[in-house]
């Protein structure tokens, strides 16, 4: 009662209030009795019986919870001890709708001291989005009595579960492995998309039950450059996993050197070979900053032929004896670029023949003028069997020009010369054998 004594007036009424605060339930045979007795001051009394019937409880609090999927939370429950003595609650957790993907665990007990309160924690996961209603019950099994907690975690789209950063010199493979769990009892498959052309991985992959797989993801990019990517692998059945990309690519430098060596007026040509990694129609623009060094403007790579090696011919064509060096650009926008230092290496031109020559005959002899302006030519005969015309020729640069050489029989049937071919910018003779036979 809320007074232990009521002062009434001549003929007044009063209501009395009674609380009723079960400490444990009752059943049908088994209801909570008392009794509350009234003193009047005329030396009687009323009596009143009471019977009091509780109900199951209410739930302590209902909880609701917006979580990221694939994020591990943490719910704290105040668990209370009504009574004025220890008590140990076994702790149930009930799922509605039970899904395997979703995991809600806590300890199997909580001790709680007289009067007190402690707090018990509740773990919950879920690999995919939606909605999670469950009860959390705290049961004395001595008993029986028991308290719950109702709670309601919605799940939303995850958040990034990682960032791989990835830096490597352009077409240079490099390579990452993420792995996943399957706590499934059911074959899952994984399905895999990313927004960046320069990375590689497999479509799809299928991971056993209660099991785990590692995913390999492979960057290549062929342009030096720094980028950002978003991979993205979903499942039907544990949602979606995103993981951001941080990529970055340096200059992969030159590619092995590529050494000449040819004597002046002569050229050597060589090979300098390139793998392309894309797929489409691609074109390629060649430079080299020496004009020893001679290679296409442009070359045309088709379609389908990514990852097939592409070979360029580069010629060297000396105009001065000694050293030089060169640096070698092939560049597409897509493609990327690829650099290679030659270096060629120029000699005394090297004796040519014999060139054999008919009595009576005339043949023509090509002479090459191997210097970047127009250049005189004299040329000397060291037999008079031979005959040379012109004795002097103006050829222009980097261009050839034909000389008549022809035998005169003597008394021999055969003879032997040398042309030499002079320029006025080198003073190193061109020689040329010669051969002269009977017709």
């Amino acid at each position: 009662m809320s007074k232990a004594s009521h002062k009434l007036a001549t003929g007044q009424t009063a209501i009395v209030e009674i609380i009723y605060c079960p400490l444990t339930m009752t059943s049908d045979k088994n209801e909570h009795k008392g009794s509350v007795f009234f003193a009047q001051p005329d030396g009687g009394g009323l009596l009143f019986n009471l019977v009091g019937i509780s109900i199951p409880p209410l739930a302590t609090n209902h909880i609701t919870r917006i979580i990221p999927s694939k994020t591990p939370y943490s719910q704290m429950l105040p668990v209370q001890n009504w009574l004025q003595q220890p008590q140990r609650f076994k702790a149930t957790i009930e799922i509605d709708n039970q899904d395997p993907s979703v995991s809600l665990k806590g300890l199997d007990y909580i001790d709680v001291p007289a009067l007190g309160e402690r707090q018990f924690k509740v773990n919950f996961f879920s690999f995919k989005e939606g909605v999670v209603n469950c009860k959390v019950i705290f049961t004395n099994e001595s008993t029986k009595e028991y308290s719950f907690y109702t709670l309601s975690f919605t799940t939303t789209a995850p958040n990034i579960l990682e960032t791989i950063e990835l830096e490597t010199p352009t077409r240079r493979l490099i390579s990452h492995n993420i792995t996943l769990d399957n706590p499934l009892p059911n074959i899952v498959t994984f399905n895999l998309t990313c927004d960046n052309e320069d990375m590689t991985f497999p479509s799809s992959v299928s991971c056993n039950p209660g099991s785990q797989i590692k995913i390999e993801i492979s960057y290549l990019p062929l342009i030096a450059k720094e980028a950002t990517g978003r991979l993205t692998i979903s499942s039907p059945q544990l949602g979606i996993y995103l993981y951001d990309l941080k990529l970055k690519s340096t200059s992969a430098g030159n590619e092995r050197a590529i050494h000449y060596k040819a004597g002046l007026g002569s050229k050597q040509v060589q090979a300098f070979r390139f793998i392309n990694f894309v797929k489409a129609k691609t074109e390629y623009h060649c430079s080299v900053d020496n004009e020893d060094f001679l290679v296409d403007k442009s070359i045309i790579v088709p379609s389908g032929s990514g990852g097939n090696e592409v070979v360029v011919d580069i010629c060297y064509e000396p105009s001065k004896l000694g050293d030089s060096k060169a640096n070698l650009k092939i560049f597409s926008e897509i493609g990327g670029e690829f650099n290679c230092c030659l270096f060629g290496h120029c000699t005394l031109p090297q004796p040519q023949g014999p060139i054999i020559i008919k009595g009576g005959s005339t043949i023509n002899v090509p002479i090459f003028n191997p210097f970047f302006k127009p250049t005189n030519f004299s040329f000397n005969l060291d037999n008079s069997h031979f005959s040379v015309k012109p004795n002097e020729i103006n050829i222009p640069p980097k261009k050839s020009s034909s000389i008549s050489l022809s035998f005169k029989n003597g008394p021999s049937a055969t003879a032997t010369g040398k042309l030499t071919v002079v320029s006025e910018e080198n003073s190193a003779p061109w020689i040329y054998y010669l051969k002269g036979v009977s017709p």
